[in-house]
């Protein structure tokens, strides 16, 4: 299993491992086996790759540059080789990951099965729900474009002279960061409305 995500502009990836084991438990006085899931962390860093991606023979790693299935598939087998002494495709059956279309490919080219993120499909399902509905995608929009205007430096003074809560944005990529976005809008709307009055703020407008 994998994801990645940047921070000051570093792409980083972590890679775990999801399998199951058996362990031993009392119940009743009695000793039986139960398989239970583990997921073990294996590496977080910079994806690498080797300073010339056209040498196979190369071994000098360096902070990747692309971040295609190839880039992907490298990094996994050397990360495995080089601090676990495994051989990936002989204990990789399948790659759990979100459902972009690197990650499809890198599955396929690893010749695993693709698990994908159900979170991340549940969002696409989302996206395609609101993109059919005109009169959500307007409702969304303006409350978007308020959360975001709020959080200029003088709106953001102004909020916090009337509340504790912070402005919140939605997030491309979580099927409930536009459920979180909707209901923070409705739980500051009062003080939205005292901020929009305030004549130190600074172009916020409510929709009605």
């Amino acid at each position: 299993m994998h994801d990645a995500w940047t921070r000051s502009s570093v792409h980083f990836l972590g890679l775990f491992a999801c399998y199951t084991r058996s362990i031993l438990v009392f119940k009743d006085g009695k000793r039986t086996e139960e398989v239970t899931p583990v997921c073990t962390l294996l590496s977080v860093s910079p994806m690498a790759e080797a300073a010339d991606p056209d040498d196979a023979r190369s071994t000098i790693q360096q902070e990747a540059s692309r971040f295609n299935a190839e880039t992907h598939v490298a990094h996994f087998t050397s990360t495995m080789r080089d601090y676990y002494s495994i051989v990936l495709a002989k204990w990789c059956i399948a790659s759990i990951a979100d459902n972009c279309s690197t990650n499809i490919k890198l599955a396929r080219d690893m010749k695993v099965a693709h698990v994908g993120c159900k979170s991340h499909q549940l969002n696409l399902d989302v996206e395609t729900m609101i993109s059919q509905n005109s009169s959500l995608q307007k409702v969304i929009g303006s409350v978007r474009d308020t959360m975001e205007s709020v959080k200029s430096l003088r709106n953001n003074a102004c909020l916090r002279n009337c509340s504790d809560v912070k402005a919140k944005s939605d997030n491309d990529t979580r099927w409930s960061g536009k459920f979180g976005m909707c209901e923070r809008f409705i739980q500051l709307r009062d003080p939205l409305i005292q901020v929009a009055a305030d004549p130190n703020s600074s172009g916020l407008e409510l929709d009605k």
